[in-house]
């Protein structure tokens, strides 16, 4: 049975189906921290820092409210990369929150130093600071338009705005209570392509 959402692409006359990425903020989906935490495919990318990007992105963090966290003497030796050899690496990205997520992605074959999405997955997301992208999924939802704050992306959360954009949501069961209001999900079984990703190769909005 054909849904609203490739009812919509056929009356563009697309052949493919398309949809946004789509970002929400992390802290209103309590499930998210369960997913991180105990998901079988997630990858934390601070961990794969080499020490001098560890190091550039400490430092890019660091203010007063963290000087508990820091070893004694930090401001002599925050320039040098030795510090890493007597602080624990995985104590700081946790206080500072250098934390940065992928969620059901794998190595590109083509190229070993950068991912791809997991085309197996029931979605597949990058995870900031504050902020999630998702973009690849198996369900999709009408959700506004992200531009110009998140260009070519859609804002999942924002309950405000008219919903005119089809976005990349995550499954109904990880957003569960936190559901916002209004989101009808529908989930596809067909490959959709991320149209974000075009748009900024385009330069389009």
């Amino acid at each position: 049975m054909t849904n609203a959402f490739e009812l919509d692409m056929k009356e563009r006359g697309w052949v493919e189906l398309y949809a946004k990425t789509g970002v929400f903020q992390i802290n209103k989906v309590t499930g998210m921290w369960d997913e991180i935490d105990y998901g079988h495919n997630v990858i934390d990318l601070s961990l794969l820092y080499t020490e001098e990007e560890f190091h550039k992105e400490l430092r890019s963090k660091y203010d007063s409210e963290h000087d508990e966290c820091l070893p004694e003497d930090y401001d002599f030796y925050k320039d040098s990369l030795e510090l890493i050899d007597w602080w624990e690496k995985d104590k700081a990205l946790d206080c500072c929150d250098v934390h940065t997520y992928l969620i059901n992605y794998l190595p590109d074959p083509g190229n070993p130093v950068t991912y791809i999405e997991d085309p197996e997955a029931e979605y597949s997301a990058y995870i900031g600071e504050t902020d999630g992208f998702i973009t690849m999924s198996k369900y999709v939802c009408k959700a506004p338009n992200g531009s110009p704050c998140i260009p070519n992306q859609c804002c999942l959360d924002d309950e405000y705005s008219e919903k005119t954009e089809w976005a990349f949501t995550l499954p109904p069961d990880l957003w569960g209570d936190d559901l916002i209001e209004g989101m009808e999900i529908i989930k596809v079984d067909k490959k959709i392509y991320n149209l974000s990703g075009i748009l900024n190769r385009l330069g389009g909005v």
